[in-house]
């Protein structure tokens, strides 16, 4: 994700400031999180899943 964010977002600029850093991190961040097919792939693969060891189950 942040490779993804990083490539084709944030490469090739030039920040004077570091609040145009995270200005432009901030906007980065709310186009990946309104991209709603990359977000579901990212959430399918496997090292994504989330295991509750405290259950019985040893799954969610």
């Amino acid at each position: 994700m942040i490779s993804y964010l990083r490539s084709n977002f944030l490469s090739n600029r030039l920040f004077p400031k570091v609040e145009d850093v995270q200005t432009a991190m901030q906007d980065a961040w709310m186009a990946f999180e309104t991209d709603l097919e990359r977000i579901a792939s990212v959430t399918k693969r496997s090292w994504a899943r989330v295991q509750d060891n405290s259950s019985p189950e040893g799954a969610l």
